[in-house]
C-alpha cells in the first residue's frame, strides 16, 4: 500500500524544501504528481485574479445617502416633537384648570417641558447632522432616536386618552432623560479608527 504525500509535503516540494522521501515518492506516484500540478494551477489562478481595490469615488455617494437618511429622521422627529409639545401644553392647560395644586411650588411638568426644549435647542445648535460618527456612536444615536420616536407615539396616545398630569410628568421626565443622553452622545468627541 502506497502512502501519498500530504498537502504540507506537497507545499514544501513546491517551495523547494521537500524531503528526500517525498521527492522520491513524487517520482513514482502519478496521483501525487497530478495533485502537485493542481496546486500549481490553483496558485496561478489566484495570482491571475484582479486586485480587489475599492473604488475611490464612492465616498460622496455614501455621504449623500447618510445625510438624506439623517434629514428624514430629523423631519420625522421634529414632527412628532411638535405634536407632543402641543399635546402636552393642551393637556397641561386642560388639566391645570381642573386640578388646583395642593402647595404653591414649581410646576414639575412645566419645568420638564422647558428643560426638554432647552435640550432640543442645544442639540440643534450642535448640528449633529454635520458630524462624522464612528459605528458605536452611530448605533447609540440611532437607539436613542428610536426610543424618542416611540416616546412620541406614547405622547400621542396620552393626549388621546387624556392621561392624568402625574403620568404626563413621567413621560416628560423620560423625554428629558433621553434628550440629555442624546446631547451627551453628540457632545462627546468622536474617536476615529484608521486602517
Amino acid at each position: 500500500m502506497l502512502i501519498h504525500c500530504t498537502m504540507s509535503e506537497l507545499l514544501a516540494i513546491r517551495d523547494g524544501q521537500g524531503s528526500q522521501a517525498a521527492l522520491r515518492h513524487l517520482d513514482e506516484c502519478d496521483e501525487c504528481c497530478h495533485e502537485l500540478e493542481l496546486l500549481h494551477q490553483r496558485v496561478a489562478a489566484l495570482k491571475a485574479l484582479p486586485s480587489a481595490n475599492p473604488p475611490r469615488d464612492r465616498w460622496s455617494a455614501v455621504r449623500d445617502q447618510i445625510m438624506a437618511e439623517r434629514a428624514r429622521a430629523r423631519r420625522r422627529f421634529g414632527g412628532w416633537l411638535a405634536t407632543a409639545a402641543a399635546a402636552s401644553v393642551a393637556l397641561a392647560i386642560g388639566v391645570g384648570g381642573l386640578v388646583t395644586p395642593a402647595a404653591q411650588g414649581p410646576d414639575p411638568l412645566a419645568e420638564l417641558v422647558s428643560e426638554a426644549q432647552m435640550l432640543e435647542e442645544a442639540l440643534r445648535t450642535m448640528r449633529p447632522e454635520t458630524r462624522v460618527l464612528n459605528g458605536r456612536t452611530l448605533g447609540a444615536v440611532a437607539a436613542l432616536e428610536d426610543r424618542l420616536e416611540l416616546l412620541d407615539v406614547r405622547f400621542e396616545q396620552a393626549r388621546l386618552r387624556r392621561l392624568p398630569r402625574n403620568r404626563m410628568v413621567i413621560l416628560w421626565q423620560e423625554r428629558v432623560d433621553l434628550m440629555d443622553a442624546l446631547v451627551n452622545v453628540h457632545a462627546r468627541p468622536v474617536t476615529l479608527i484608521g486602517f
